[in-house]
């Protein structure tokens, strides 16, 4: 007769496999930085200023948030079974 904990919320798998996306990559953008400095100091096209850094280090900040804007867009708060005492005046 166990029954799951009342104050312990589930685990939202969604949100979950969102920060490990978010995670990974800011973690590939850190290891480019080790295992090719070159290729991150290169400019992105020909004839541009802007290196490779600038363009993937604000996508690794941006995508977190932008995978925290997906989950929550995607979250369909269901209605509730719940009924509260109110005070009768």
């Amino acid at each position: 007769m166990t029954s799951g904990r009342p104050d312990v919320q589930p685990l939202d798998v969604r949100g979950a496999i969102y920060a490990l996306g978010g995670f990974a990559f800011s973690a590939f953008y850190m290891l480019l930085w080790y295992i090719a400095p070159g290729l991150m100091t290169a400019p992105s096209w020909a004839g541009n200023a802007v290196p490779w850094s600038i363009l993937l280090g604000t996508f690794a900040i941006l995508a977190p948030v932008l995978l925290a804007w997906l989950c929550a867009r995607t979250d369909v708060e269901s209605p509730s079974d719940e009924t509260y005492e109110v005070a009768e005046h």
